[in-house]
């Protein structure tokens, strides 16, 4: 949280998590009393609160399975940072991306609507800007096959829960 956080973005204002016992620690409660941050999290033993992490978690995963079936050599970090720029810049919420969402605007990628010459050619001397390069696009490329991806489809289809609330109030 401080290095991947607060160091590039600062100190949020509150955080929503589920009642892991990674968040629900003494040690989270101090750094939460120290940096001033309130902590929500959801009701216990209701995982279907948290549906919607689960589900980016899930199509995060998914790319991430298939970026390291492709790139063996790369460290996980560095495939999961770009799976999670593919996912943030493509991935939309009411027409804007998540990206959009925390910083404004989307973020300058490489791509052919945008590219001229020379960036156009592809090509470099850099092998290690290469792979940078390859990874970023198939990323993408990832994440739209996660995004459809027929298991995840049919795991959301098999544990719906239908709730009906009713509420009474009487007035005067």
């Amino acid at each position: 949280m401080m290095t991947n956080w607060i160091g590039i973005f600062g100190v949020m204002g509150t955080i929503l998590t589920d009642n892991g016992g990674e968040f629900s620690s003494d040690e989270m409660r101090e750094v939460a009393s120290i940096l001033n941050v309130k902590v929500y999290t959801t009701a216990g033993e209701s995982p279907f609160q948290n549906g919607l992490c689960e589900r980016v978690h899930a199509i995060t995963d998914t790319m991430l399975m298939k970026l390291e079936a492709d790139y063996r050599q790369v460290n996980n970090q560095s495939l999961l940072c770009w799976a999670n720029m593919a996912r943030n810049s493509l991935q939309m919420w009411n027409g804007f991306s998540s990206h959009q969402l925390v910083f404004g605007l989307n973020p300058n990628l490489p791509n052919i609507l945008k590219d001229t010459l020379p960036a156009l050619e592809g090509r470099t001397s850099s092998e290690e800007f290469a792979k940078h390069l390859n990874i970023l696009h198939d990323s993408r490329k990832a994440y739209i096959q996660s995004e459809s991806d027929e298991r995840i489809r049919r795991a959301l289809r098999s544990k719906i829960r239908a709730t009906v609330l009713m509420v009474f109030y009487k007035r005067d």
